[in-house]
């Protein structure tokens, strides 16, 4: 924090700027299916895209099925 690395905001437009890597950690509770809702990982994907002005690293840290990671990469680009 002393070196103005570290940051705490609730403002998505201003920590997705001032961000390099973004941790997406969103609960996935089972749909009434029992698969992963992936609702909250898809909303930071989207929030992400609209403040996103320059290259970003996004890393789901959520338990997803496999294939996530396109779907993220598909919102955000």
């Amino acid at each position: 924090m002393k070196e103005g690395r570290l940051v705490f905001t609730t403002d998505a437009e201003k920590a997705v700027d001032f961000a390099e890597v973004i941790f997406s950690a969103v609960g996935t509770p089972p749909d009434k299916d029992h698969k992963a809702d992936l609702q909250y990982v898809k909303a930071v994907a989207t929030t992400v895209a609209t403040h996103m002005q320059d290259d970003k690293v996004f890393v789901n840290k959520s338990t997803v099925p496999v294939g996530t990671g396109a779907i993220c990469k598909d919102i955000i680009t």
